[in-house]
């Protein structure tokens, strides 16, 4: 039998079970539908309204898929709505420390992956369950340390010297001795009073103690509690604190009505206060559960100031010591009769004003120089020596040596001769003018060029050009030599040396590349000329000499 939403028995058969809303259309909440489609044990889960997946009704051509979570996990992709006839994969994925089981509703199986076709509306619920490990082998226990004896608690009588082990047997005891006496007294809340805290008042310096007492009323439990030493500066009654120290621990014992006690002990001056300063001192006494007295030692510390230094006894005077130091010759190498000058350096080590001879010796000749300092002075000493052969001089001053070496001045440089500025000669024949151009001067060895030019200088102007033509050869003689190749020969064929109707017309210019001897070159150059027409032979017809000196 099974009751229904209405509160009516119902008879299912076995296996019947209420059909989950998201399983077909809604319906109103007051109509409930069993199929047979479920067994218990495959029947969804149970979950609270507000964990059944949200799915908007599906639009036309949609079907609905439903999915549940049992366990750690999750399931992609999720509930929603999906075109109807299609393949949704789902996948399983469990949480930390999970695994997945299996998939029940239109799904089955323990793949994590599967595939749900959407012809109607779908559900499916994913079971994840714990991981499963190996049993850790059982951890031994750890050796506790032997219980300490309890300390032991004594209960005392307040009418009588009796003492307990418990409070029931304290309050038995007076029950019984005492059945008249007033019942055991309360006590009181804690708090302190009169607290009178004393520093022994003096001039300290950093790092050394300072002595204190203190005295203080107190009633309340026994506790534990704390005081806090300070110091500052300020007049009296203003504190401006400078350092305090880390908290003392102090112990109240129990106490029922006002009780004196006394606390005493030192602190140490730190080494950030300043020197010649005054300080006071404040207490601040507090129990465990916040009772508090604080009391002020007004200006009683003082720091002291630094001893003034005195300056240690002047050691006794230390005699002379002049020391000759850094030997310099310059230069290291110099000509015979060039001076050379040795220096070095005399500085007083000593105590006292003292003297010292300074002696230069080079190869055997011995200079002398004195010097007197006073303490820490030093001065330069400088001698002067000339080499009269080339020689190696070895120089030696008060131990310290060295040496420089002279040689024979070098011959003064040969001065060339000033060149001579460029010349040009000419030769004049009945018909010919020579003219040469070259260097004034030439060193020996040296290439240079001569430039030698031949000028018709026959105008008989008006004659025709077929009626007079003027050939010339030009001989070149350097040094009475023939030079090879020296005839010049002027064909009558156009450049000639011709007379034209114009006057004067220059052939024949030529450029001789020579090398100028070890001596003056003599150079000679001949114009042989043939008239044409005038039946006049060859014959020479101005002559040009030339004598180019060495340079």
């Amino acid at each position: 039998m099974a009751e229904n939403k209405t509160g009516l028995a119902i008879g299912l058969p076995e296996g019947w079970q209420p059909m989950p809303p998201q399983m077909g259309p809604p319906f109103p909440r007051s109509m409930e539908l069993y199929w047979p489609w479920y067994t218990p044990e495959e029947a969804p889960p149970e979950v609270p309204p507000e964990e059944i997946p949200e799915v908007p009704p599906p639009p036309a051509g949609y079907c609905s898929l439903y999915l549940y979570i049992v366990g750690m996990g999750s399931v992609t992709p999720g509930s929603g709505n999906y075109p109807a006839g299609s393949t949704v994969t789902l996948t399983a994925l469990p949480g930390p420390g999970y695994v997945f089981d299996r998939w029940s509703g239109d799904v089955s199986g323990t793949s994590p992956m599967v595939n749900i076709i959407m012809s109607r509306t779908r559900t499916a619920t994913a079971y994840f369950k714990a991981e499963e490990y190996p049993p850790e082998p059982p951890e031994e226990p750890p050796e506790e340390p032997p219980e300490a004896p309890p300390e032991e608690v004594i209960y005392a009588c307040p009418y009588c010297k009796g003492e307990f082990a418990t409070e029931a047997e304290l309050y038995d005891h007076i029950r019984i001795a005492h059945p008249a006496a007033p019942p055991p007294p309360k006590i009181p809340a804690s708090d302190i009073a009169k607290l009178e805290f004393e520093a022994v008042k003096g001039t300290y310096d950093l790092g050394i103690k300072v002595p204190y007492e203190m005295a203080f009323d107190y009633k309340g439990k026994g506790q534990g509690g704390s005081l806090t030493i300070s110091l500052g500066t300020g007049p009296i009654g203003t504190f401006f604190t400078k350092h305090t120290f880390s908290p003392v621990g102090v112990s109240f014992e129990e106490a029922f009505d006002w009780r004196a006690l006394q606390l005493s002990g030192t602190f140490t001056i730190p080494p950030t206060l300043e020197r010649g300063q005054t300080y006071s001192v404040r207490a601040t006494l507090k129990t465990d559960d916040g009772a508090q007295e604080i009391d002020t030692d007004w200006t009683v510390v003082i720091i002291a100031e630094l001893p003034e230094e005195v300056p240690p006894p002047a050691p006794p005077e230390a005699p002379a010591d002049i020391r000759v130091e850094s030997l310099v010759v310059s230069p290291r190498e110099a000509t015979v009769n060039q001076v050379v000058q040795i220096t070095v350096t005399a500085k007083n080590y000593g105590g006292t004003r003292g003297s010292k001879a300074i002696t230069c010796n080079v190869n055997g000749k011995t200079l002398t120089q004195t010097v007197t300092l006073d303490p820490g002075q030093s001065k330069q000493v400088s001698f002067e020596v000339t080499p009269l052969e080339a020689r190696v001089y070895q120089v030696s001053v008060n131990g310290l040596t060295d040496s420089f070496t002279a040689v024979s001045p070098p011959a003064p440089p040969e001065v060339p001769p000033e060149p001579l500025p460029p010349f040009v000669a000419e030769a004049v024949g009945p018909n010919c003018l020579i003219q040469m151009m070259g260097p004034g001067n030439v060193p020996a060895g040296t290439e240079f060029t001569l430039y030698v030019a031949i000028l018709n200088w026959n105008f008989r102007t008006g004659l025709p050009i077929k009626d007079f033509t003027l050939y010339g050869q030009p001989v070149f003689t350097i040094d009475g030599r023939i030079d090879e190749g020296a005839y010049k020969t002027i064909t009558p064929v156009a450049p000639t040396w011709k007379m034209t109707e114009y006057g004067l017309f220059y052939e024949g210019q030529y450029e001789l590349g020579l090398t100028m001897p070890t001596g003056p070159m003599n150079i000679k150059v001949d114009s042989w000329i043939e008239q044409e027409y005038c039946n006049i032979p060859w014959h020479k017809d101005a002559t040009l000499s030339k004598q180019i000196p060495l340079g």
